[in-house]
Formats: C-alpha cells, sequence, structure tokens
C-alpha cells in the first residue's frame, strides 16, 4: 500500500518528519513524567498515613500511578523507534549502494566491531562505541516492558522522608529518564554534526 501510494523518493523526508514528531512526543512524555512525579512528591506529605503496629507509611494513588508507568514506557519506546527509523535512513546519507541496518543496535555493533561500515562517519563511530552505554541499558528496560511485564513501579521513601520512584525494585525512574535524555540528545547533536559534514565535504 506505501509502495502504491508514496513515490520512493517521499520516503526520505516523511522518515525525517516522523523522527521529528517522535522526538517531540518522548520531550512530552518526559515532561509529563516529571511533573506527575513532582506533583506526587509535594502530595506525599500531605496524604500519606502510618500504619501504627509496623510504622510503615501508607498512600493511596490511583491513576496518577497508571499515567507515570504509560509516560515512561512512552519515553522508552519512542526512543528506541526513532533510533531505528535513523539505521534505516543511513543509507540515504550515503548512497545507493550503502549497506542497511536492521536497527540502532546492528549500528553500533558495526560501528564498534573490526572492520566499521563506512557509511557511519569516524567521529560518530567514537561516539556509539566510547559514549552510549546508556543505549544498552535503555533497550533492556524498553524490551523487558515489551516482551514480559508492563513497568512495575514501587514507591520508596527516602531518608530523608521523600517520595522515590523506582521500577523493578532496584532502578531509580527519573534518573534513568535523565540519563536517556541526556544520551540521546547528546547523540542527536553527534549524528547531525557528523552527516552535516560529509554532506559539505560532498
Amino acid at each position: 500500500l506505501i509502495e502504491e501510494f508514496v513515490p520512493a523518493s517521499e520516503h526520505h523526508k516523511i522518515s525525517w518528519m516522523a523522527m521529528s514528531q517522535k522526538y517531540h512526543g518522548a520531550m512530552l512524555a518526559k515532561r509529563s513524567l516529571n511533573s506527575i512525579a513532582g506533583e506526587l512528591v509535594r502530595s506525599y506529605q500531605t496524604t500519606m498515613t502510618v500504619v501504627s503496629s509496623s510504622n510503615q507509611p501508607k498512600i493511596v494513588y490511583s491513576d496518577e500511578l497508571y499515567r507515570l508507568r504509560t509516560d515512561f514506557a512512552t519515553f522508552l519506546f519512542l526512543i528506541r523507534s526513532n533510533l531505528d527509523q535513523f539505521s534505516s535512513v543511513i543509507q540515504f546519507l550515503t548512497g545507493p549502494k550503502a549497506k542497511q541496518f536492521s536497527s540502532f543496535a546492528d549500528v553500533i555493533t558495526k560501528a564498534s566491531g573490526p572492520n566499521p561500515p563506512d557509511e557511519v562517519p569516524e567521529a560518530l563511530r567514537t561516539h556509539l562505541t566510547e559514549r552510549c552505554t546508556w543505549f544498552w541499558r535503555m533497550r533492556d528496560v524498553r524490551d523487558y516492558i515489551a516482551h514480559h511485564v508492563f513497568v512495575r513501579l514501587h514507591l520508596v521513601e527516602s531518608r530523608t522522608k521523600t517520595l522515590e520512584f523506582y521500577i523493578h525494585h532496584r532502578l531509580n525512574m527519573l534518573e534513568l529518564a535523565d540519563e536517556f535524555m541526556t544520551g540521546f540528545d547528546a547523540l542527536l547533536a553527534e549524528i547531525d554534526h557528523a552527516y552535516a559534514h560529509r554532506i559539505r565535504a560532498a
């Protein structure tokens, strides 16, 4: 259906437009994530009660936690989708005989190998090899959510009596989101710089 209605020359423009929209969606999901978490942290002291027998804090939330989990999952899926889509358009930036990549993980693996592909500029290969450990962590979390369980959220009272949000018992959700967004932005800046340089040189 796509081949019938969309000329091949338009696929490249459609992909970049979609990537731009996915980036904006990831930013909105992260902003919402921080906003909801902030509201819960601020309301924690006034809404929680203490179970007298164990002296443990008790709170009741409903829709807020579902929104929090959904925003985090959306954030991960959009970043991963954006990078996988980038891996499919690398050939448009190189030439008609360029290698094709099955995913962004494939790009990193081949760029870090003994015979890195020319399709990935040298400066970008260095970045992928040295500064993208966050991607593998994000991929693992995203894949686990996609194929096994939804976001398993745990609320924890810190030593300073504030509320913290963990997924799967040990991963701080907000810290993960910050790490992934910082890494994603740095990677996109390197991609833009590397391919803009290659295009100007051509």
